[in-house]
């Protein structure tokens, strides 16, 4: 019994954990994702594309043809646009990403409400140095950094199992359910914003965007690891034992097939699956729980055809 409830609480203690360095995560991200758009992105009329760019866009749209900012307008949209994209996440990816996506829309309706008021009426804005839209050298500054930092901001929120709304919502459900790559449809559907703010606005400012986003993105692929596919190779003489313990907690299908060591010659076991990222140092974990000799051994995954179950870390 009290072996149990130990094992409880150390449950309870890494769900607390998890949860708290998903929210945190997320929330930091926002935060860095908000200040770029704001104080970077907007200096130099660029896109941050998504949800985010459309907002940005009617924005620019209704500054241009009213002469008036209204800051408000841009969070508007984005909070507008993302209540169909959280019904669809909620049915197809998890309730608790659509929860957490939820909180970063919600702080980016207050944070892009709250910067563009500091900067509009205390003309705050560090970066206002580069803010010569007919310098080329301000403007690749500010594209080049823009994407550093949009990138850096919304992988923070994709890196634990969360989002910062918007496409990335719809991106990670297709991903999930339609195996379609993540960065391929996030990309897509920027250069299509970007299109059109060529023609809403000026090419200048849709070739510095596209700079922007090309930044973006290749960050944005180096944090966000965490849907990639990996698969894990297991060396043991506890074949049963780890089998049923993975089968126990995972829902993917593991192949098992014998092998001689080539120095001992002794007879042992190989297990072999296909996993989410997130999920190996699990495996690991369990394998070597079981079975401290055990050796073994990861490797990338580019594409899985079949039939791959679907368990999300959020």
């Amino acid at each position: 019994m009290k072996k149990l409830k130990k094992k409880l609480n150390d449950n309870n203690k890494k769900i607390i954990e998890k949860d708290l360095r998903l929210v945190l995560s997320v929330t930091l991200g926002t935060i860095i994702y908000c200040f770029a758009i704001t104080f970077i992105l907007n200096a130099g009329m660029f896109c941050s594309g998504g949800i985010t760019g459309i907002g940005q866009l009617v924005y620019y749209l209704v500054e241009k043809f009213t002469g008036t900012k209204y800051e408000y307008i841009q969070s508007l949209v984005i909070f507008g646009l993302n209540i169909p994209l959280f019904i669809i996440a909620w049915k197809g990816v998890s309730k608790r990403f659509v929860l957490v996506s939820l909180l970063s829309v919600v702080l980016q309706t207050a944070l892009l409400a709250l910067f563009g008021f500091i900067k509009n009426t205390y003309g705050f804005n560090p970066f206002s140095y580069f803010s010569n839209q007919n310098d080329v050298g301000s403007m690749l500054t500010l594209a080049i950094l823009g994407g550093l930092i949009t990138g850096v901001g919304s992988g923070l929120c994709l890196r634990f199992g969360g989002s910062s709304g918007g496409l990335d919502v719809l991106s990670q459900y297709l991903s999930l359910n339609k195996h379609i790559s993540f960065a391929r449809f996030s990309l897509i559907i920027n250069l299509c914003i970007i299109s059109v703010s060529a023609i809403t606005l000026n090419l200048q400012t849709a070739v510095y965007t596209a700079i922007r986003l090309i930044i973006d993105i290749m960050v944005l692929d180096k944090i966000h690891t965490i849907y990639n596919y990996s698969k894990i190779t297991i060396v043991t003489t506890c074949k049963d034992e780890i089998k049923s313990a993975l089968l126990n907690k995972y829902i993917h299908g593991i192949t098992v097939y014998d092998a001689h060591g080539g120095y001992t010659n002794e007879i042992r076991y190989v297990l072999e699956s296909v996993v989410w990222s997130f999920e190996v140092q699990d495996y690991i974990n369990i394998a070597k729980s079981i079975d401290p000799n055990c050796f073994i051994s990861t490797i990338g995954v580019k594409r899985v055809d079949g039939k791959f179950k679907i368990n999300v870390i959020a």
